[in-house]
């Protein structure tokens, strides 16, 4: 994500979860708003953690991603 920010020293936009749990906060960046939807739709699943969500986003693009979520391909999930 970091390499997909921009010049050192430019403007630039970080979409940011913040998580508070009884015993930590736990914050977490995306480069688009559709990452953070795709990571906090992922949340949404029963079973599926953050940790899971950002091997997911990190491993497909968000368009594949949601192209996978779309077609129901559970062999790319």
């Amino acid at each position: 994500m970091i390499s997909s920010l921009g010049l050192p020293g430019a403007e630039t936009k970080v979409f940011t979860r913040l998580m508070v749990r009884e015993d930590h906060l736990a914050l977490y960046g995306f480069a688009s708003q559709e990452g953070l939807w795709l990571f906090e739709t992922l949340l949404g699943v029963t079973g599926l953690g953050p940790r899971l969500a950002l091997a997911m986003l990190s491993t497909l693009s968000p368009e594949q991603l949601s192209t996978a979520i779309a077609t129901g391909s559970a062999d790319i999930l």
